[in-house]
């Protein structure tokens, strides 16, 4: 089972350093000791002119917009917490 790891902002600026430099992308993949798709997928992945803080701020915002989203928000699940022990309380009360 393979591990993946994502791209560090040290590894976006030597792509940029190397590519600018007119290397290919096999020769940068084997520098930076990564596949030659991950550097492709870069690549494209940023299609304009290449920006190694622009792509670590992009992975930034999806990575904290991924995962599952909350069904009930902090304040709805209190409210909805406190109408349960109000109306537990209710019937201890009624029962004794």
């Amino acid at each position: 089972m393979s591990s993946y790891h994502h791209l560090t902002i040290e590894e976006r600026e030597n792509i940029y350093i190397m590519r600018h430099d007119g290397l290919s992308i096999n020769i940068i993949a084997d520098k930076i000791h990564r596949s030659p798709a991950t550097i492709s997928r870069e690549l494209k992945r940023n299609n304009s002119i290449y920006s190694p803080s622009k792509a670590q701020r992009r992975y930034r915002n999806c990575k904290t917009n991924c995962g599952r989203k909350a069904i009930l928000s902090i304040v709805e699940a209190l409210k909805i917490i406190k109408h349960l022990f109000l109306d537990f309380q209710s019937r201890i009360l009624e029962s004794s």
